[in-house]
């Protein structure tokens, strides 16, 4: 639901209703770091495999989530991604993340501010396979790369980042007409896209809100 503040004018009998911008907060899913969403997700990010992986390293980046990769056993494998920061970037942006055991499910794990801060953000997954097993999940902050975590086993599926970020809204500029008053308030009007039309005589007010 968003929502208008509006400042209401009336002077010499004419009535201005002018709706101030206001920032909505949303969240923004960017499935590929190479990929511009709609929401604002830039495509100018990249994506690095190193190490020994097992069958296609691409199957960690390519947007399915129920394909993996993984290292050969008794060896290393790395994944790095770079995401561009979107504009109106907020904190509580979270990482989805598949990886672990075969069954795994994806979770969301909150990004700490530090790694936020970072232009571009990077992170970094770190497997193994063998014993033992595990995969390790960083973020680039400051001073260095922070552990964001541990699992025990050795499978990759896939990645997304959620932007927690700001949109501005752009109201249009309606204007209502009365006669014979004189006074000012502010009210907050909820938008759903509908309108009406009111007449006195010849002198007709309209305006669109949302409710």
């Amino acid at each position: 639901m968003k929502i208008y503040n509006k400042l209401i004018i009336l002077i010499a009998g004419l009535i201005f209703v002018i709706p101030f911008m206001k920032a909505d907060t949303t969240l923004c899913y960017q499935e590929s770091a190479d990929v511009a969403t709609e929401c604002g997700g830039l495509s100018t990010g990249s994506y690095i495999t190193s190490g020994n992986w097992f069958g296609t390293p691409s199957n960690i980046y390519d947007g399915n989530w129920s394909t993996n990769s993984y290292p050969y056993y008794n060896n290393f494998a790395y994944f790095y991604v770079n995401y561009t920061l979107p504009s109106g970037l907020l904190p509580s942006s979270k990482l989805q993340i598949k990886a672990g055991a075969p069954t795994a499910t994806s979770i969301n794990i909150t990004l700490p501010s530090a790694c936020l801060t970072q232009t571009p953000l990077q992170i970094y997954v770190k497997s193994r396979a063998g014993n033992p097993s595990y995969n390790e999940l960083y973020c680039l902050a400051t001073p260095g790369w922070q552990l964001l975590r541990n699992a025990s086993s050795q499978y990759v599926f896939e990645e997304a980042i959620w932007w927690n970020i700001t949109e501005t809204l752009s109201p249009s500029s309606p204007m209502v007409v009365f006669r014979n008053w004189l006074f000012s308030k502010t009210e907050n009007i909820r938008v759903r896209h509908w309108s009406k039309t009111y007449s006195d005589n010849n002198i007709i007010r309209r305006w669109r809100m949302q409710k």
